[in-house]
């Protein structure tokens, strides 16, 4: 099996991508000891939350890409993703990646390094597009439910993000739920009624049934179970993320 390269920023990220892959891994090989990643944590900012200005953006987008050139250079990894919740603006920069890399015999040869990165939006936008689904109700934090970059990034595959902009409690709330995760029976059962009214609500405007597809949040998803009355099929964007990598890096 091939290498993947997973650069994370987190701790709970590291955790969910290196149990998704295990598993996924076992369940086509029947082997999880098939797996190999090669893992670059970069801890998130020392707390500060994600960069402010354009100028910070602008070095992290070199910091991740020299991560990369690094596991697909020197790791020999097929693929390397990024994975992390709040950095997806990075992506495309590291996406279209490439250096030249000046060789250590004389006279210096050069060559180019590409790396083959597998973005967390392409994978989703493709799901859904197999889905022939036109509309995408995104559950999440605050942030991505009202992001332009995600609708931006879907609108490329001619996928429409469904506007949310006005149930600013509602959103309040489930934010809440992700940074909570509640675990009390009461709680839980809140939790999945208010996540479940929510998507009954939001799209009345739109085709009800397989045009309108869920893209849940990991730790929503797992409050909305396979016999709750949602009329629109939910996906996770991570687990997409990790089928991809998978199948890339089992092919031959």
């Amino acid at each position: 099996m091939k290498s993947i390269g997973i650069i994370s920023t987190s701790y709970d990220a590291t955790l969910m991508y290196l149990e998704g892959i295990s598993k996924e891994i076992e369940r086509r090989t029947e082997d999880a000891n098939a797996a190999r990643l090669v893992i670059r944590y970069c801890p998130d900012f020392q707390g500060s939350g994600p960069p402010k200005t354009e100028e910070d953006w602008g070095e992290l987008s070199e910091k991740m890409s020299q991560e990369a050139l690094d596991l697909a250079l020197k790791d020999k990894c097929c693929c390397v993703a990024l994975a992390t919740d709040n950095l997806r603006e990075v992506e495309p920069a590291v996406a279209e990646l490439h250096e030249v890399v000046e060789g250590v015999i004389w006279p210096p040869t050069h060559y180019q390094v590409d790396v083959n990165m597998l973005e967390l939006w392409e994978c989703v936008a493709q799901k859904i597009q197999s889905m022939s689904a036109k509309y995408v109700l995104v559950l999440g934090t605050k942030d991505d439910m009202s992001s332009s970059f995600i609708g931006e990034q879907l609108k490329q595959y001619g996928i429409e993000m469904v506007d949310t902009a006005d149930y600013p409690e509602e959103i309040e709330l489930i934010d809440r739920i992700i940074r909570e995760r509640p675990t009390d029976d009461e709680e839980v059962i809140d939790a999945k009624e208010l996540l479940v009214n929510f998507i009954w609500q939001v799209p009345s405007e739109l085709p009800q049934g397989p045009e309108v597809v869920i893209l849940a949040n990991p730790v929503l998803g797992g409050y909305i179970c396979s016999d709750d009355p949602v009329q629109s099929p939910v996906i996770d964007a991570v687990e997409e993320h990790i089928r991809c990598l998978v199948t890339e890096a089992l092919e031959e």
